[in-house]
């Protein structure tokens, strides 16, 4: 006799395995969606393109002008397979670490490892700082 068909011997004991089978993928399910929600969104800014702040409108500007941040990375033109993790928060400015894996083309790349510091004034705008000097990105609408 199989011993995984003989533990269920009767319709009732298969009928709790089947209950607290159903309760569990329940809890795992609930799980999964909670923490997606709360571990989504790593800065105040909408999802979306941004480009480097000094007149040129999006369409034209150069990709070393253009940062995405699609909610779990902020990352440039040419990298992609990101993760962005929050070092340090103070106020509106955080510390970010920036892990890519990828060229964006699709070539084999060193990973890279970058860290800024970004001040978020509003949920369309932020400041990155780096080597002493700021440079404000806006996103553009319509991307």
């Amino acid at each position: 006799m199989n011993p995984c068909i003989s533990r269920f011997n009767s319709f009732s004991n298969l009928n709790r395995v089947r209950s607290n089978q159903s309760l569990c993928m329940f809890l795992i399910t609930t799980f999964i969606a909670v923490r997606t929600a709360f571990a989504a969104e790593i800065l105040p800014i909408d999802k979306g393109v941004y480009v480097l702040h000094g007149g040129v409108p999006c369409q034209q500007a150069p990709l070393g002008a253009v940062l995405s941040y699609d909610g779990t990375a902020l990352f440039g033109a040419h990298e992609s397979k990101c993760r962005t993790s929050v070092i340090k928060k103070f106020g509106s400015t955080y510390m970010l670490e920036t892990k890519c894996n990828g060229a964006g083309d699709g070539s084999p790349s060193v990973p890279t490892n970058n860290k800024l510091t970004v001040q978020v004034p509003n949920m369309n705008t932020f400041v990155v700082t780096s080597a002493g000097k700021t440079y404000r990105y806006e996103r553009c609408v319509g991307f």
